[in-house]
């Protein structure tokens, strides 16, 4: 019996030195958390207007609600709206992003709808509780931005 407890004893040891045993995956483990991918930044994903991977970001749990750190106070709405990515701004204001946050201008998702033109984009902003009374910091609010002459505008438009 001694012989055989040994036997037992010195296998266990002699498996336990063997290969390292590699942590389990999320899936193995159980856990149905995703992992966050590489290169899939949220704000980065709206500029460029790649709906797959907002999408992503939105299972994921990413703050939909973010800021730039570029000084502007940008927010992934806000740059969708920007660069005029109506997909990925309905996906963005579907996942309960704040329709109403500024940038250090003032001027909300709206505004910038507004004044870079697209009516799709203000349409959707208003459906879903854009309030059209915001002012920026000029004191403008999203309807002043486009009732003025395109002689003030162009700077508006040549600094975006």
């Amino acid at each position: 019996m001694k012989q055989f407890l040994f036997v037992m004893l010195f296998a266990t040891v002699l498996v336990g030195c063997g290969k390292k045993e590699e942590a389990p995956t999320n899936v193995e483990a159980g856990d149905n958390k995703p992992t966050i991918e590489m290169d899939t930044d949220l704000l980065a994903a709206c500029v460029n207007g790649d709906l797959d991977v907002v999408k992503r970001q939105i299972a994921f749990g990413a703050d939909l609600n973010q800021r730039t750190t570029d000084g502007q106070n940008n927010t992934p709405l806000i740059l969708a709206v920007t660069f005029g990515h109506e997909k990925v701004a309905s996906e963005l204001i579907g996942a309960y992003a704040d329709v109403n946050l500024h940038k250090i201008d003032g001027s909300t998702a709206l505004h910038l709808a507004a004044i870079m033109g697209y009516p799709t984009i203000v349409e959707m902003l208003l459906k879903n509780g854009a309030d059209e009374n915001i002012k920026n910091l000029g004191n403008a609010t999203a309807l002043d931005g486009v009732s003025i002459l395109w002689d003030d505008a162009q700077d508006i438009y040549a600094g975006i």
